[in-house]
């Protein structure tokens, strides 16, 4: 799913976003792709998923326990998800920033946050 923020936000966001592939090895290719509340974007890297997202500083540091790194943490290996490899943390100009490179998954299956219509797949 893909929301278009606007030019201000989608170019802080991009820039975040080479800063991450950067600092964490990482060549990313294909389209960005930006989060319904225009606080995220992620791009492919190879076999793996590249997101970023941005919030007030004032929210630094990750909460312990919460969001992707919590989950990592908390949730058994034996609950299958894409599987959380690197992060990184940073604040710059008045923005807490967190990235998290994930297994890459995909096709989504729709569009919007709620499923609407019956994507056509198998039991697999």
């Amino acid at each position: 799913m893909s929301f278009q923020p606007d030019d201000d936000t989608g170019r802080n966001l991009m820039a975040a976003h080479e800063k991450a592939a950067a600092f964490l090895g990482l060549v990313c290719t294909g389209p960005a792709v930006f989060g319904t509340s225009g606080t995220t974007i992620g791009r492919r890297a190879e076999s793996i998923w590249l997101r970023v997202s941005r919030n007030s500083r004032h929210r630094a540091p990750r909460p312990t326990g919460q969001g992707a790194l919590g989950a990592e943490q908390l949730i058994p290996a034996s609950v299958p998800r894409p599987r959380l490899h690197n992060t990184a943390d940073w604040t710059e100009t008045g923005w807490f920033y967190q990235a998290d490179v994930f297994d890459l998954v995909g096709p989504a299956v729709s569009s919007t946050p709620d499923l609407r219509d019956d994507p056509g797949l198998d039991d697999g």
